[in-house]
């Protein structure tokens, strides 16, 4: 099964790709009638990535938890320092504490950069990290703040850069499924064909196309879930 890799978006100079894989005629019918919504990523350590289907309910759950990794970063955040390849992060918690909101999402961006993660949008990580951190949102004018807590981020030049966090972090990460029904009409009635992609986490698309992976080996197991092994050029 080929990988489909495109250009998303740029950043600065660079391009910001994505890769995304085809799922067999079988498995995308049998996980379209089963009510699959989404899928659980999982790197092994063999480099293999499995694909376990969700349905309903733990869907939208592991959706939610995967996008959101805000609490995560806060959990960090709450030690008081973060290591971030050339940067590190010194966090300070106080009644009287201020931060500026542009900034604390800043050092949230270099947080999901060091771990291979991608960040979610601004509104979105304002509206969490404020639940997720319990400090009061300021507004004044159009500067927004959160009290309670500051953030000091100092960038070290003669270190030899940055870390990089292992490709989906190696741990579960959840993508929806895409599903396209194609009907069409013949002499024995409509034929009805189902397929489904899956998106894959850009940092593991960003290490596939740095190893020249063009293709998956797909092998389906008995619980509906796949196995992919990435085959190089």
């Amino acid at each position: 099964m080929r990988v489909i890799y495109t250009a998303s978006r740029r950043s600065g100079a660079c391009a910001v790709f994505q890769a995304s894989i085809p799922i067999p005629a079988a498995a995308a019918k049998r996980w379209m009638g089963e009510g699959v919504a989404a899928v659980e990523l999982k790197l092994l350590e063999d480099g293999r990535l499995l694909l376990t289907p969700l349905r309903g309910g733990e869907a939208e759950k592991a959706l939610l938890e995967s996008r959101s990794n805000v609490y995560a970063f806060v959990s960090e955040l709450r030690r008081g320092r973060l290591e971030l390849g050339r940067y590190t992060v010194y966090a300070f918690e106080g009644p009287h504490r201020e931060v500026e909101a542009a900034e604390i999402y800043g050092a949230y961006r270099l947080w999901c950069e060091a771990r291979g993660e991608r960040p979610v949008r601004r509104e979105a990580f304002y509206r969490v990290f404020q639940a997720a951190a319990a400090v009061a949102k300021l507004k004044r004018g159009s500067r927004v703040r959160f009290k309670g807590l500051s953030v000091i981020v100092v960038e070290e030049w003669r270190g030899a850069g940055r870390k990089r966090g292992s490709p989906a972090g190696g741990r579960r990460v959840a993508r929806r499924v895409r599903y396209r029904v194609v009907v069409r009409p013949g002499k024995r009635g409509a034929q009805v064909s189902v397929s489904a992609r899956v998106t894959l986490p850009a940092s593991l698309a960003k290490r596939w196309i740095g190893e020249g992976v063009e293709e998956v080996e797909v092998e389906q197991l008995e619980d509906g879930s796949l196995l992919l092994t990435p085959k190089r050029a």
